[in-house]
């Protein structure tokens, strides 16, 4: 089986994209809207025939609201792990997250849940933590569904590069380990999209 891990940046959320709003203004837990939710049946289609394992998602509903046509499309089941959560920073999300999904497979050893705030460095260093875990865990062939500053985070972490390239919504990012090192193979792709 391929070294490869698929990272997928959450649908476009009905609160609107981040940097329209102040934060306290953003919803705690926001749904997809209609176009997101087009976004994550596109996004299943281009997963499905891919060797794709186990499907892990962040506990927002916006994560599991993408990851759902996603499992359906590859039969797996939705592992929820609050450690693939957003980088809990004052500028981006208003406080302690309260998520709505609450039902975690009994056979997954999920992360704890992150205290807010995080600082860069503790965001980093969680990012790096869970990946390793969840790798551990499960193994090769996972597809995490997360946020973009999370997939930012691992591949800078794991590529050793200053990640700069976009990640918008509904984008498909893997990273595969060549057997020396690891090696970005999509950055933010939305081909999947017709963009």
């Amino acid at each position: 089986m391929a070294a490869v891990i698929w990272l997928i940046r959450h649908a476009e959320r009905s609160d609107g994209p981040r940097g329209v709003a102040r934060p306290e203004h953003l919803a705690a837990d926001p749904a997809l809207t209609a176009h997101g939710r087009w976004q994550a049946t596109q996004l299943a289609h281009r997963l499905e025939g891919e060797d794709i394992r186990h499907l892990v998602a962040s506990p927002y509903r916006r994560t599991l609201e993408t990851a759902a046509p996603i499992a359906e499309a590859t039969a797996l089941r939705v592992r929820q792990d609050p450690g693939a959560c957003e980088f809990l920073h004052p500028s981006l999300v208003p406080g302690q997250p309260v998520w709505t999904g609450t039902a975690v497979d009994s056979d997954y050893r999920s992360h704890p849940t992150p205290v807010y705030p995080e600082t860069v460095g503790v965001f980093a260093s969680r990012v790096d933590r869970v990946f390793h875990g969840i790798l551990a865990n499960l193994g090769w062939g996972v597809c995490i569904v997360t946020h973009g500053a999370w997939i930012a985070a691992i591949t800078s972490v794991l590529i050793g590069l200053d990640t700069r390239f976009p990640v918008p919504p509904a984008s498909v990012t893997s990273v595969h380990h060549d057997g020396t090192a690891w090696r970005l193979q999509l950055a933010g792709a939305i081909d999947h999209l017709g963009q």
